[in-house]
């Protein structure tokens, strides 16, 4: 553990500096990071290391945050019962890390998208990854979603729909996407049907998609069907953040959109019948104002309710830190976790 004084909460010295340094924007993939430090970095390897950490923070009326992030290869904690089909892995294990040793029982977790989420964020935020976005019209087992983007090679912004199907067989696999196929657009830029890939090639794409060495400004909208008189009708959800896939802020942007499922018992809140997101990436911080208004201006909503009641139940003190504003003035209440802009 690394403890600085109290009452110097800003600055750390020397080699705690450069650990916690590592230890507090390590597994952060956007480089828009808070200048902030911890008062202390606790690297728990036992559960009891957690209690005593959680009692230091209680005495000394600190709040604790809890990274998962980091790459694991060692698989400490990885168990699967074969009778029950249950997995019990350490939450800072990678969603990559885990498929390749769930591979060896051929299993599969459907976690985040991108390989740097760790199963504990996102077992514990939200939730959305493989096999997630599916379209209940179409073939259970294949997600179909548009993304608009500047595609390699393009000078101009493209809508590209992937789909991506998992199957035991090439055989199952054509026949799942072969719908897709025939009534795919006839004119288009790029072009491939049924072309063989792996979860380990996802993972890559997902990461050239979303490096780690750039600066982030993301925001995503829920959309119902009765969006338009209060009547269920299939509303047409480009529609809405028309602005979102027609105006990206800088060739590395990008946005999305797909039909979304329900799922019971997680905190997430925005759920309803379809969903948007864009991903503002830009590099230099010289553009932070010009990027984060573009989103600003696109995106509004009401967010987090059922999030800060589960909190509140489970934390009554607000022990463990949500998100923080400037100075933590919203305390163990939290943030009301309302876009940015709806506060100014």
């Amino acid at each position: 553990m690394v403890l600085q004084d109290p009452k110097d909460r800003d600055t750390l010295t020397g080699q705690g500096f450069r650990h916690a340094c590592a230890s507090r924007v390590g597994c952060v993939s956007n480089y828009r990071r808070p200048s902030r430090y911890p008062i202390a970095v606790v690297e728990a390897t036992t559960e009891d290391h957690i209690v005593e950490a959680v009692g230091l923070a209680t005495g000394m009326g600190c709040r604790v945050s809890v990274r998962s992030g980091g790459h694991r290869w060692a698989a400490w904690s990885f168990v699967l019962d074969e009778k029950t089909g249950i997995l019990e892995a350490c939450p800072s294990n990678s969603g990559p890390m885990t498929n390749k040793l769930l591979a060896v029982y051929g299993r599969i977790f459907p976690g985040g998208h991108c390989p740097d989420v760790a199963l504990g964020g996102f077992r514990l935020q939200g939730g959305i990854g493989w096999n997630y976005k599916i379209t209940p019209t179409y073939e259970e087992s294949t997600e179909i979603f548009a993304v608009a983007s500047y595609p390699t090679g393009l000078s101009d912004i493209h809508a590209t729909v992937p789909s991506v199907t998992f199957k035991n067989s090439g055989e199952e696999a054509l026949a799942a996407l072969q719908p897709a196929e025939d009534t795919a657009p006839p004119s288009f830029a790029q072009k491939w049907f049924c072309r063989e890939t792996s979860l380990a090639k996802e993972y890559d794409d997902q990461h050239a998609a979303n490096p780690r060495s750039r600066r982030y400004c993301v925001d995503n909208c829920y959309v119902r069907n009765d969006v338009r008189n209060d009547v269920r009708n299939d509303a047409d959800i480009m529609s809405v953040p028309e602005d979102a896939f027609t105006s990206l802020i800088s060739r590395k942007s990008f946005s999305l959109c797909a039909e979304a499922g329900k799922m019971q018992g997680m905190p997430l809140s925005m759920q309803t019948d379809q969903y948007f997101a864009t991903y503002s990436i830009w590099e230099g911080e010289d553009d932070d104002a010009k990027c984060r208004n573009w989103v600003a201006n696109i995106f509004r909503g009401e967010q987090g309710k059922k999030l800060r009641r589960i909190r509140k139940d489970w934390d009554a003190h607000g022990r463990i830190a949500g998100y923080l504003d400037v100075g933590d003035k919203s305390g163990a209440e939290g943030l009301a976790n309302v876009c940015e802009w709806e506060s100014e």
